[in-house]
C-alpha cells in the first residue's frame, strides 16, 4: 500500500478529515474479494 492510495481515497470520499488509520481500513477492506476473508477482517 503505497501513501498515494491513502490521497486517492481521500479525494474519493471527499473527507480530508479522515485519519491515516481510517484510510487504511478502508483501503484493505476495498482489497478484500474473499468472503472468508472479508469476515475475518470485521471481527478483527
Amino acid at each position: 500500500m503505497a501513501r498515494d492510495e491513502v490521497d486517492e481515497l481521500r479525494a474519493t470520499v471527499s473527507t480530508q478529515g479522515m485519519s491515516d488509520l481510517d484510510c487504511f481500513i478502508e483501503i484493505i477492506e476495498n482489497k478484500l474479494s474473499d468472503d472468508d476473508a472479508k469476515k475475518i477482517w470485521q471481527k478483527a
